[in-house]
C-alpha cells in the first residue's frame, strides 16, 4: 500500500499486469501479511520467490492475454495455503463493516460471540 503516487518506469512496449486482492485476501498467497510491505517497493522475488521469473517467462513467451491471466492464475493457484485463509465468520465481519460501518459493528459483535462459541466445542 502507498498513500502517495509512484511513478514506474518502463521500456517501450512493456506491459503491466496487477493482481488486487480483497481485504485479507492475499494472505493464503504471498504467505505474509501485507502491511509488512506498505510503503515499500520491494523485488517481486523477495515476496513470493523464484518461481516469479518462471512465470514472468512463460508470460513474456504467450500468444495472447487469455493464456497470460490462465498462466497467472494457476501460479496463484498453486501458492495457495488453505490453511492461512480467513475464516468465513471474519470474512462477513470485514464485509458487513465495508457495506455498514456503524451497523457493521452490530453484526461483529454478534460474530465474534459465535465464533467463539464454534472454536470452544
Amino acid at each position: 500500500m502507498h498513500r502517495n503516487y509512484i511513478s514506474i518506469s518502463a521500456q517501450d512496449n512493456s506491459e503491466m499486469l496487477v493482481v488486487q486482492f480483497k481485504p485479507f485476501g492475499s494472505f493464503p498467497f504471498l504467505h505474509a501479511a501485507t502491511d509488512l510491505f506498505n510503503e515499500l517497493i520491494i523485488p517481486a522475488h523477495e515476496v513470493v520467490g523464484d518461481s516469479v521469473y518462471d512465470l514472468r517467462e512463460q508470460m513474456a513467451n504467450a500468444t495472447d492475454t487469455e493464456v497470460v491471466f490462465a498462466l497467472v492464475e494457476a501460479w496463484l493457484l498453486n501458492r495457495f495455503e488453505v490453511s492461512m485463509a480467513p475464516t468465513k465468520p471474519l470474512l462477513e465481519i470485514v464485509t458487513n463493516l465495508q457495506d455498514e460501518p456503524v451497523n457493521g459493528l452490530n453484526a461483529f459483535d454478534g460474530s465474534l460471540s459465535r465464533q467463539s462459541e464454534e472454536t470452544n466445542r
